[in-house]
C-alpha cells in the first residue's frame, strides 16, 4: 500500500512539473529588448558639383555633412547647409555614399525671371531703376541683396525677403548708407603738450 501512494505521488508530481513547463514564455519579455540608436557622426567630404546639361564642372569644395552608419548622407542636407553653388540647384535626391570617390553632384540652373524695378528714397522722390533679372527661391522671395541695380550709395529700407512675380513691376524705398569712420585724435595745449 505505500508502494502505490508512493507511484501516485510521483505520478502527480510529474504532472505538474510537465503541466507548468508547457506554460513557460519560450522567449525574453520586451522589457529587456534593447534598440540602439542609429550611429550618424559629422564628416567632411570633397564634393564635385557638375552641370547636368553639360556635364561641366561648376564648383569643388569640401563639405561637412551628417554621414549615417552605412556611410551615406541626404543630398538635400547639401541644400540646407548651402553647399550648392548660387545659382543653381540639385537635380538628384536621396543617398549620396560617402565611402568611396570621387563624389560627384549634379545640379541644374535655377529659372531667372524679369521684374522692373523702381527705387525711391524716403521723401518719395524717383532715384531711377530698370529691369533685373533675378532667380526666386520656392515660394518666389528673393533677397535684398539680389537687387544688383540699386542706386550707388543706397540701401533698401526693408531688409530680407521680397515677394516677386515674373514681368511683375515694384517700387522698393531706398535710404542713403550712412558710413561710420574712425578716426584718431591727439589734444594738444597752447604750448604744443600731449593732453
Amino acid at each position: 500500500m505505500y508502494r502505490k501512494k508512493l507511484m501516485r505521488a510521483c505520478l502527480m508530481g510529474a504532472l505538474v512539473v510537465s503541466m507548468a513547463a508547457s506554460n513557460v514564455a519560450p522567449y525574453a519579455p520586451l522589457a529587456a529588448t534593447k534598440v540602439e540608436a542609429a550611429d550618424t557622426h559629422k564628416e567632411t567630404v570633397t564634393l564635385t558639383f557638375i552641370d547636368a546639361d553639360t556635364g561641366e564642372t561648376i564648383e569643388e569644395k569640401a563639405c561637412e555633412v551628417t554621414v549615417d552608419e552605412n556611410n551615406h548622407f541626404k543630398a538635400g542636407e547639401l541644400e540646407e547647409l548651402g553647399y550648392v553653388p548660387g545659382g543653381y540647384t540639385l537635380s538628384q535626391t536621396g543617398d549620396v555614399s560617402a565611402l568611396w570617390g570621387p563624389f560627384t553632384i549634379s545640379c541644374v540652373k535655377k529659372s531667372e525671371i524679369k521684374i522692373n524695378v523702381t527705387y525711391v528714397d524716403e521723401a518719395g522722390n524717383d532715384l531711377g531703376g530698370g529691369d533685373i533679372y533675378v532667380t526666386p527661391d520656392e515660394n518666389n522671395h528673393i533677397k535684398d541683396t539680389d537687387l544688383t541695380n540699386m542706386p550707388g550709395g543706397y540701401e533698401a529700407t526693408q531688409k530680407g525677403d521680397i515677394w516677386v512675380e515674373a514681368g511683375g513691376s515694384y517700387t522698393v524705398e531706398v535710404k542713403k548708407i550712412v558710413s561710420e569712420i574712425k578716426i584718431n585724435v591727439t589734444y594738444v595745449d597752447e604750448a604744443g603738450n600731449d593732453l
